[in-house]
């Protein structure tokens, strides 16, 4: 269509939308990119190694039922992070908010929740699902998920089916969890967007949250997206840092045998440990949110306030902290309670 009079206010009702040669040429952008990703992992010493450790990867994620786990995990949790809300904003409104004078979080809210399912997961989830399996995951996507393509060089046909099949699996677990990651940004942007709207003391605090919502901050977005990683199971955390650590400053023996300054664990070495232990990060972020979601979340808790103590001080950022392991920990027992009274 024409250009029009609203393509150029502030805040278009109908902005410009992409034509069919913009997204053709983004296409070819992303294919560019992809290939040189790929060309580059080739280029690296101890490909082939490396080939090895993604096939055991995509074998162990190959069966059904794990992907069905994946799936009905991750969106399960989502629905237990809703339900926690309600005792995180009750503690954040009735006792942390008359100490701090801020709210940090909000209760749970239907609203809220069907716009990121239709807005995030629906529409940018369903997006950024086709897009992956069509050109596969960024790189940081893949390093997040501790996946790698596989690529073996070669344009034998049978070869090329062996890496179809095996990156297929990596793409589709990719592609299952960025629909999930997509609705939790969206439920934790619209979540810290009412809070700092109602923080600021406007006389609308709807018409304010929308604000940020539609235009967030740096830093507002980056908050929402930690959030997401988080709901995930993807976020960094202390227990694979160190492995990751321990990993990198492993030795290898035999350059201590000799005069050689002592040399890291080349990409054979590596695929030998990834038979051992070829992911931390998600499985110990599944750890972490089941001992989160029991009465040792409490324990987490008063650490919390010890360094809150220390500090002499509460910042919002960890107020939002301490209220959402309360909520963590006290549905999490409510649900444990629950089971083991129908059990009796």
């Amino acid at each position: 269509r024409k250009f029009n009079e609203r393509d150029f206010e502030p805040k278009a009702k109908e902005p410009y939308p992409y034509n069919s040669d913009v997204r053709r040429a983004e296409d070819r952008v992303k294919i560019a990119e992809a290939k040189f990703r790929r060309e580059m992992e080739r280029a690296r010493p101890g490909h082939q190694f490396r080939n090895l450790s993604g096939i055991w990867k995509a074998w162990l994620l190959s069966g059904p039922p794990t992907q069905a786990m994946n799936i009905a995990g991750t969106g399960t949790y989502q629905a237990f992070r809703e339900a926690a809300r309600l005792p995180a904003a009750i503690l954040d409104a009735a006792v942390l908010k008359p100490i701090t004078g801020q709210r940090s979080i909000q209760g749970p809210s239907p609203t809220a929740m069907i716009e990121s399912v239709i807005e995030g997961a629906g529409k940018k989830g369903l997006r950024d699902f086709a897009e992956i399996m069509r050109h596969g995951a960024t790189a940081e996507q893949m390093k997040r998920h501790q996946f790698e393509e596989i690529d073996f060089g070669t344009n034998s046909r049978a070869v090329k089916l062996i890496e179809l099949a095996h990156n297929a699996i990596f793409r589709f677990m990719s592609a299952s969890d960025r629909v999930f990651w997509q609705g939790a940004y969206r439920r934790n942007l619209i979540d810290r967007a009412n809070v700092q709207a109602k923080n600021e003391g406007v006389s609308d605090v709807k018409a304010r949250a929308r604000e940020l919502i539609d235009d967030p901050s740096a830093e507002l977005k980056a908050d929402a997206e930690h959030d997401a990683f988080i709901s995930t199971f993807n976020n960094d955390n202390a227990l694979s840092t160190r492995i990751k650590r321990a990993r990198s400053a492993v030795v290898n023996p035999r350059s201590l045998m000799g005069k050689k300054a002592a040399q890291r664990l080349n990409a054979a070495e590596n695929l030998a440990l990834d038979f051992i232990l070829p992911f931390d990060r998600t499985p110990t972020n599944v750890i972490s949110r089941i001992v989160e979601a029991s009465p040792a979340g409490y324990g987490k808790n008063v650490l919390q306030l010890i360094a809150a103590a220390t500090r002499k001080s509460m910042p919002i950022e960890h107020q939002r902290q301490f209220a959402q392991t309360f909520g963590n920990a006290t549905a999490g027992t409510a649900l444990m309670g629950l089971g083991w009274y129908l059990a009796g």
